[in-house]
């Protein structure tokens, strides 16, 4: 009797126990939990995208697409226009936006000179990357002129108007792994990368918010920060910051300038870029000439490396509207002092001869 109660028992265990393909198995669960994230991150990512397709209409037919940068917008948008007339162009920052304004070209009907300077926030990298684009929209491009501002070469592409004026034109997403080889910024590159994705959508995130203001290439930050009132803003991301900290590239070496001069320094960026320029030009069969816009004589400059191609022009600061920038009435003179000294004619019978 003890025997059938122990076989009953066991048969009775034996029922109760669930079969393996009683409920989903967990292999089958985590299958499941990817499939549906998957397809809630391709449906997210499509909404973005037709989000941000959205947002450049409404750019556009509110006129406000360009309107951050519009010095580097109207560059970039030259840049990229095949023009088989072109000889000659000119790069530069906002003292060469002054003195090379675009739509200033000598006789325009005849294309063959074409300006394309912008500000000194894109840093060496824009220029570069402005120069490549022309290079392959000019076929018979011959001379690159690059005028640029001693200081201006210190530029590494700091959080301050980089996001806004750099990473807002030049978002490639070759650029964006490039510019991260170079400099090994996290917080740069994530607001690289944003821009790459969903560039509409940042850009009115940035004019919804205008912290600074470009006018005529010069950074004019808000009130505040003009009186010296405004607290620093905290860092939005410290640790990508710390990061990249720990992996920046060594800081350039600066060789001592002679007495009462500043020295010129070179930035990674910069070093990076001036020496892809100078490669581009070359295999394209093109000459690039690297020139210094006028500096005040109160600021004198010792060009140890070599960078430029000519001496510095130091002009009398009362011409001066602030420490780089020409008053308007002296822009002119500035003009054909530059193109005299540096014996640079844009005349359309001779550009890129």
């Amino acid at each position: 009797m003890a025997v059938q109660f122990e076989t009953d028992d066991l048969q009775t265990a034996a029922a109760e126990k669930p079969r393996p393909d009683a409920s989903p198995s967990q292999g089958a669960q985590v299958k499941r939990f990817f499939a549906v994230s998957a397809a809630f991150l391709a449906g997210f990512l499509a909404a973005a995208l037709a989000f941000d397709r959205a947002m450049a209409r409404h750019l556009r037919t509110t006129n406000q697409e360009g309107n951050l940068g519009s010095e580097v917008y109207t560059a970039a948008q030259q840049a990229g226009k095949r023009d088989a007339r072109v000889r000659t162009i000119v790069l530069g920052d906002s003292v060469s936006h002054q003195l090379f304004n675009p739509g200033t070209e000598p006789d325009l009907r005849s294309g063959r000179v074409r300006f394309l300077s912008s500000n000194q926030a894109i840093s060496a990298a824009g220029q570069y990357y402005l120069m490549e684009d022309a290079l392959r929209h000019y076929p018979k491009l011959k001379d690159v002129y690059l005028f640029y501002l001693p200081g201006a070469w210190a530029n590494d592409l700091p959080p301050a108007l980089t996001h806004d004026y750099f990473c807002a034109f030049f978002h490639r997403a070759d650029q964006v792994v490039e510019v991260f080889a170079v400099k090994r910024d996290f917080a740069l590159s994530a607001a690289h990368a944003g821009r790459w994705l969903l560039p509409h959508v940042m850009e009115a995130n940035s004019l919804s918010r205008p912290a600074f203001v470009f006018q005529s290439g010069v950074p004019r930050a808000s009130p505040g920060a003009q009186a010296g009132t405004a607290p620093p803003p905290p860092d939005p991301e410290p640790l990508m910051t710390a990061l990249s900290r720990l992996c920046a590239p060594p800081a350039p070496a600066i060789i001592p300038p002679r007495p009462g001069m500043s020295p010129i320094v070179m930035s990674p960026v910069s070093a990076h870029y001036l020496a892809k320029m100078h490669a581009a030009c070359k295999a394209h069969g093109a000459t690039l000439h690297v020139l210094p816009c006028p500096v005040s004589t109160l600021t004198p400059f010792d060009d140890a490396e070599r960078i430029y191609d000519a001496p510095i022009i130091y002009v009398d600061p009362e011409k001066l509207m602030d420490p780089v920038h020409f008053k308007p009435k002296y822009v002119p003179e500035a003009r054909e002092l530059v193109m005299t000294t540096y014996g640079v004619d844009l005349s359309p019978h001779n550009a890129g001869k």
